[in-house]
């Protein structure tokens, strides 16, 4: 649609190039129709640098679940457990009881 609307506007500015030339077709106000599409490209812009940010945002959302999960899975590996049950109970078995007087 934007390859459209730009290949729109430059029509209009070789129809406006003939019109300096001969006459233009009756009821086209050439300023206004490119201005028109102009202003419908610069929307799209906005739409598409929108549309980008926010898919940064979500890639970086969800790239650090994937880290916070990997670094999990490091932890887990390290201390030879693979299912968290495995890690609840090595941590019971080897971490110290504090007892308070």
């Amino acid at each position: 649609m934007e390859r459209h609307l730009k290949a729109e506007v430059q029509e209009l500015f070789a129809l406006a190039e003939q019109a300096d030339q001969s006459g233009i077709p009756e009821g086209v106000n050439l300023p206004e129709e490119i201005q028109r599409r102009e202003d419908r490209l610069a929307v799209m812009a906005a739409a598409k640098a929108r549309i980008a940010e926010r898919a940064q945002a979500r890639y970086a959302k969800e790239k650090g679940h994937y880290d916070t999960n990997m670094a999990h899975r490091a932890e887990r590996e390290v201390l030879g457990c693979q299912t968290a049950p495995e890690i609840y109970q090595f941590l019971a078995e080897n971490s110290v009881k504090m007892v308070y007087p």
